[in-house]
């Protein structure tokens, strides 16, 4: 008879000890080893435990005669969940799930696998009966005729019932509480979870089938288990959550086949877990009154801009030590901040109790919300309430200098989409102005702003940036093409942007582009500075509703010869012209709801053919004039010329089409 023996294993680590330890040696916590009984020349496990598939031999194979293809995924119509994994459950993957007690592990996983409809999908249970998963099923109207229920920890049944069943998804609820036949260790001990799920591996692999693992954790927050646990699967999910709070936050800290910084939120009520498309509402309070010491801050969670309320309490320390406690903000950021506060602008809060709440249970670490807590705080302090339709996002240093931030555009947009006028961010960071052009590979372009900048083409498209500091007056002009003729230049469209703002649109065709993954559909390149016909498009939110002038144009340096949008200063006014050779052909002004929205634009001309469009409607239509003498326009302005202001304004898209585009084109161009 062999003999058995006892090792002592960490169960935060898996280091083996032959004696026990206070001590891990190998990741040195302490009182984590515990006792294993050892069988020696057991059988090997793969061929006692895994199903006959699973003895398929591996062979080598040279990299270069691999094929490379995308990973087959499983869409979900959780978009929350899609968004985390990268855009949907890959096929064979193995993704452990974790997560505090009671937080939504089990009702998040059985919503997927009975979403799954035209899917098979296994959920297995070792925690609780098929009775009350079908009781939460009905509480959560939850029901599949795809969901299969099977109560079973013995992973040998388990592989033998897929092998059956042969599902496309399956669920583990949880890894802790299987067991292998093969080891004498007790459920849920460190080589009975290791050795459970390298099985489970290997068989996700062979099979193609994706499993999704749910884990318990530690009271220390991290997963319950060894280590090698997060090293052996493809994916590793934290759902997180106050259970005295209805907001769930998944997130990802491991992602073999997608990024680690996506962020999903969902609301916890009485039918299960509901998606949160747009979290910055939830995370807004509706105040029909200002009330003081509440800042609206933008902060970025994962790839998400979000807007969140800031709310302090200031009041005088009335018994001892004045009191600093926050809820969802780092303490010692805060402390930061109250000395830069009294050393740099003199308030004197070292008497004062100081309490910061985050709204709605978040936890944020991002400094752009440095501003909003010091707005937040002094409103309170001095009792002066924050306008609620402005927000801020800036860093503040130790010096009280206003810090730029990055992704300011993506912040910006999310302030306009809820409905904020103005958003306070620092002077100096700066904008830029974009255009992509496309020629002759080796050939010289040169944009000036004020001073020429000079660019060799790649014979691809090239992104070219024009920097302005503090000013969003920025003019691009192309002004000479060496080596060829202007009309072999092709465009694809300008923008001003924040300058942290990675990417602007990127041509991908002829007739698409791609920003942040979303398709501009009405986008295209086109060879610009046709002069005898054309059109003048653009997406325009002027900055005020009573402009001077601010115009957007193409033109040849001169106001002699010009394509211009401008707003006027009379309220929620704009006026486009085109002036040929000194003289104005087409005038025409149109009141719209707001200026200060987007509006589409379109101002067409040709021979005896001027027009303009908006919101898909004709203002104004002339069938007589002359046009542009041929190579005449050759710049593109965000800036007026000559006497006129500069444009203060916001683009999502301008474009200069070669040819004078048909009515109903122009409709389908501008309609909003």
């Amino acid at each position: 008879m062999k003999k058995i023996s006892t090792s002592y294993v960490c169960q935060s680590c898996g280091s083996i000890s032959i004696k026990w330890q206070g001590k891990c040696p190998g990741c040195n916590s302490w009182n984590t080893l515990l006792e294993e009984i050892n069988i020696p020349d057991s059988k090997n496990v793969s061929n006692s435990v895994l199903p006959e598939i699973l003895e398929k031999k591996n062979k080598i194979n040279l990299l270069t005669s691999i094929s490379s293809k995308e990973d087959e995924r499983i869409v979900c119509k959780d978009k929350e969940l899609n968004r985390v994994l990268g855009g949907g459950i890959v096929k064979g993957s193995l993704i452990l799930l974790g997560g505090d007690p009671g937080v939504g592990k089990s009702t998040l996983m059985l919503q997927l696998a009975t979403s799954l409809i035209d899917n098979k999908v296994l959920y297995i249970s070792g925690e609780e009966s098929i009775n009350q998963i079908k009781l939460r099923a009905n509480r959560i109207s939850s029901i599949s005729d795809n969901c299969y229920i099977l109560n079973e920890t013995n992973l040998d049944q388990i592989f033998k019932s897929s092998n059956k069943l042969k599902p496309n998804l399956i669920i583990i609820d949880s890894i802790q509480t299987l067991y292998s036949s093969s080891l004498e260790s007790s459920i849920g001990s460190v080589s009975q979870v290791r050795t459970c799920a390298s099985l489970l591996m290997h068989f996700a692999k062979r099979t193609n089938i994706p499993i999704f693992l749910i884990g318990h954790i530690t009271k220390e927050g991290s997963l319950a288990g060894p280590k090698v646990l997060e090293h052996i699967v493809d994916t590793v999910l934290q759902f997180e959550g106050d259970r005295h709070l209805t907001y769930r936050l998944l997130r990802t800290t491991k992602n073999r086949f997608g990024s680690t910084s996506e962020l999903g939120i969902y609301e916890m009520n009485s039918f299960g877990l509901k998606e949160i498309n747009n979290p910055s509402e939830i995370l807004l309070s509706e105040h029909s009154n200002n009330l003081s010491g509440i800042a609206i801050g933008s902060f970025i969670e994962g790839n998400r801009p979000l807007l969140i309320e800031i709310q302090s309490l200031v009041s005088r320390a009335t018994y001892g030590n004045p009191q600093r406690s926050t809820t969802g903000f780092d303490s010692k950021r805060l402390n930061m901040l109250l000395a830069v506060l009294e050393k740099r602008i003199n308030y004197k809060m070292g008497n004062q109790d100081i309490f910061l709440n985050i709204a709605g249970g978040m936890k944020v670490d991002d400094p752009a919300l440095d501003l909003a807590v010091c707005i937040s705080i002094i409103s309170s302090f001095i009792e002066i309430k924050i306008p609620i339709n402005i927000c801020f996002a800036a860093e503040i240093g130790l010096s009280g200098e206003i810090r730029p931030i990055n992704r300011i555009e993506h912040r910006i947009s999310e302030a306009e989409k809820l409905g904020f006028d103005s958003i306070y961010i620092s002077k100096t960071s700066g904008l830029t102005a974009s255009v992509y052009v496309k020629g002759t590979e080796g050939e010289t372009i040169r944009l000036s702003n004020g001073s020429a900048l000079t660019h060799t083409l790649s014979g691809q498209w090239d992104r070219i940036q024009v920097y302005d500091s503090g000013s969003i007056s920025i003019l691009i002009s192309i002004n000479t093409y060496s080596g060829a003729t202007a009309r072999d230049i092709e465009i694809f469209g300008a923008q001003v942007e924040a300058l942290s703002y990675a990417t602007s649109y990127i041509p991908t065709s002829r007739s698409a582009a791609t920003r942040l993954g979303e398709t501009a559909t009405n986008a295209g390149d086109v060879n610009v500075f046709n002069s005898e016909e054309g059109v003048l498009y653009a997406e325009i939110a002027f900055l005020n509703d009573t402009g001077n002038y601010k115009a957007i144009s193409i033109n040849d340096g001169t106001t002699n010869n010009r394509v211009a949008i401008e707003n006027r200063p009379v309220s929620n006014q704009i006026k486009v012209f085109v002036i040929v050779g000194g003289v104005s052909v087409m005038s025409s002004t149109q009141t719209l709801t707001n200026v200060k929205e987007y509006n589409k634009i379109a101002v067409k001309w040709k021979q005896d053919d001027f027009a303009w469009w908006v919101n898909g409607v004709e203002i104004y239509t002339d069938s007589s004039g002359n046009s542009f003498a041929g190579g005449i326009l050759n710049r593109v302005d965000f800036s007026a010329v000559s006497t006129f202001f500069s444009f203060e304004g916001k683009t999502k898209n301008v474009q200069v089409f070669n040819k004078a585009l048909t009515d109903r084109e122009l409709e389908i161009l501008t309609i909003q």
